[in-house]
């Protein structure tokens, strides 16, 4: 069986490397550029149904697809949880794109929201007080201000939320330090493992050498760590 396992993780992390949004872009003529948030730059200049296209496809394609099929597989769940882990990763560093993707956000979310329904593990829903209240301090009073259209309420821009990626992280934290309290090993592996990819992935994502040389090393390190950016 060890050949089916292994074809499962490869298969996942090659779902995982797919840049759809990249696609998308290059189809609507847009062309992206090198750093930028494919999920930012698809919604504010390709448009918000692609966007949503490639947001949904992360969540239940990349993230909720390799927890689907490796359970009703019957593979272990050491090995689900793992493809879906390096499907992640696959995403943050993608062969399809020179080992340079996305953050791995919106896939850890889908992963969380289908685990949650498979393995009956209801406590993940832990995670979205602390993303809600991020997200929430910076959405709500722009979509709450009057005299706004709806498409005014729902533009991306301004200044770049702090709450928004400090929630994220917290959210994700929480995941194997509960899991380690009351679930099986594998479920505290998986999501630790999951964890440190995410940090690791804050802290090296594009333009660090340059910020580097910028800023103060200590610095900027610990604004990607918390903030998802070097300056703050």
């Amino acid at each position: 069986m060890w050949w089916a396992y292994a074809l499962f993780i490869i298969g996942c992390y090659l779902l995982g490397s797919i840049p759809l949004l990249l696609y998308i872009a290059r189809w609507r003529g847009v062309k992206i550029e090198e750093g930028e948030d494919l999920h930012i730059t698809v919604w504010t200049r390709v448009g918000r149904v692609y966007a949503l296209y490639g947001i949904l496809f992360d969540i239940f394609g990349k993230g909720s697809l390799p927890v689907v099929v490796g359970y009703f597989a019957g593979l272990p769940m050491g090995v689900v949880l793992g493809g879906a882990v390096v499907s992640v990763a696959g995403q943050m560093w993608p062969v399809f794109r020179r080992f340079n993707g996305e953050k791995g956000n919106t896939v850890s979310l889908g992963i969380a929201l289908v685990a949650t329904i498979v393995y009956h593990q209801w406590w993940i829903y832990l995670i979205a007080i602390p993303v809600g209240i991020g997200a929430g301090m910076k959405v709500l009073p722009k979509m709450l201000a009057p005299g706004q259209s709806v498409s005014e309420r729902f533009r991306l821009g301004g200044p770049q939320s702090r709450s928004l990626p400090l929630g994220i992280i917290i959210g994700f934290i929480m995941m194997p330090i509960i899991a380690r309290i009351a679930y099986p090993p594998e479920l505290a592996v998986a999501y630790g493992v999951l964890v440190v990819i995410i940090i690791l992935r804050r802290l090296t994502a594009g333009g660090l050498k340059d910020d580097l040389k910028k800023g103060r090393p200590a610095s900027v390190l610990w604004n990607r760590f918390l903030y998802d950016r070097s300056f703050v």
